[in-house]
C-alpha cells in the first residue's frame, strides 16, 4: 500500500465514495480525479489511484512529479522521498562528479548514427522505437543479427551472448559492457533473425567518485538515465573460428538518444 501513503497532499474538499483500508491504520476513499498538466489532459496509469483521506486528495507523487518534469527517488532505509527539478538538475544531483568536456570521437559518432551494419556475411540492426525520452522513462531497445552468407548456416564462437551493449554521454556516464570468458559454438542459419534485448553489463570501483550513481544504475532493472544526450551502441562479440583473437568479427551499430 505504499502508493497510498506516499502521496502529495492537495487541499481540496472532497466527498466520499468507495472506502478502502491501508494497512488497517487509516480509512480512505477512492477518488476518480482528472489530471491536467499545463492545459493537457493526462490519464492516470492503471497502477496508480487517487485517494480521499480526511477531506484531502492524495495523488501518486511519481505520476505528478514526472509529468511536471521532475525526478523522484525513494530511499527505503531512511524512508525518504526526494524530488529533483530536472530543469536545474546537475550531474552532482545524480551522484556524478562534474565534467563538461566531451570525447571528440563520441561526439562524431553521435552526429553520424549507424542503425544498420551489413557485409557479405552478416546484417546487424539497432532496433529502437524513438530517440527522445523523459527523465524517469524506461528506455527499451535491442539489436538483431542475421547471417546472410552463401552457406545454409555458419558456426560462430564466443560466450553465450554474441552482442554487447554500451552507452555513454561522452563525459562522465560510460557503460562499456563486459563479457564472460566461456567459449561455445553456436550455429546460425541463413536468414534467421536473432534478436538480443538491451542488458546492462560492466562494473565500477568502490573508490570511484561516482560509485553512488553506478550502484543505483546496476540495481535498477530498467534503463533509466538522467537528462542528457547519449550514444547507445551494440557490438558483435563472437569469432568465426576457434582461434578467437585472429578471427573476431567486427560489427557495430549505434545511434543517439536524448533524455529531457
Amino acid at each position: 500500500m505504499k502508493k497510498f501513503v506516499l502521496g502529495l497532499i492537495c487541499g481540496i474538499g472532497l466527498s466520499a465514495t468507495t472506502a478502502v483500508y491501508a494497512s488497517d491504520t487509516i480509512q480512505a476513499y477512492l477518488f476518480p480525479a482528472k489530471f491536467v498538466f499545463n492545459g493537457q489532459d493526462k490519464e492516470l496509469d492503471s497502477e496508480y489511484t487517487t485517494l480521499n483521506y480526511n477531506g484531502r486528495a492524495y495523488v501518486p507523487i511519481r505520476f505528478v512529479a514526472e509529468n511536471m518534469g521532475a525526478l523522484v527517488k525513494y530511499e527505503d532505509t531512511t524512508k525518504t522521498v526526494s524530488i529533483v527539478d530536472t530543469n536545474s538538475i546537475t550531474l552532482r544531483d545524480m551522484g556524478l562528479s562534474d565534467s563538461t568536456s566531451m570525447d571528440p570521437e563520441i561526439k562524431k559518432m553521435m552526429e553520424e548514427p549507424k542503425l544498420v551494419h551489413k557485409d557479405d556475411q552478416f546484417e546487424m540492426k539497432l532496433n529502437i522505437q524513438k530517440k527522445k525520452y523523459k527523465v524517469g522513462e524506461p528506455i527499451h531497445y535491442s539489436a538483431s543479427l542475421t547471417y546472410i552468407g552463401d552457406s545454409d548456416s555458419i558456426l560462430v564462437w564466443g560466450p553465450h551472448t554474441y552482442i554487447m551493449f554500451s552507452l555513454t554521454d561522452g563525459k562522465k556516464i560510460k557503460m562499456e559492457g563486459a563479457s564472460t570468458l566461456e567459449l561455445t559454438a553456436t550455429r546460425l542459419f541463413k536468414g534467421e533473425i536473432n534478436e538480443y534485448p538491451f542488458f546492462k553489463s560492466g562494473g565500477y570501483s568502490v573508490n570511484d567518485p561516482d560509485t553512488g550513481f553506478w550502484k543505483e544504475f546496476y540495481a535498477e532493472n530498467d534503463l533509466l538515465l538522467p537528462a542528457g544526450t547519449y550514444l547507445i551502441a551494440a557490438n558483435s562479440n563472437f569469432s568465426l573460428t576457434e582461434k578467437v583473437v585472429d578471427s573476431h568479427y567486427h560489427g557495430e551499430v549505434h545511434t543517439t538518444i536524448v533524455v529531457e
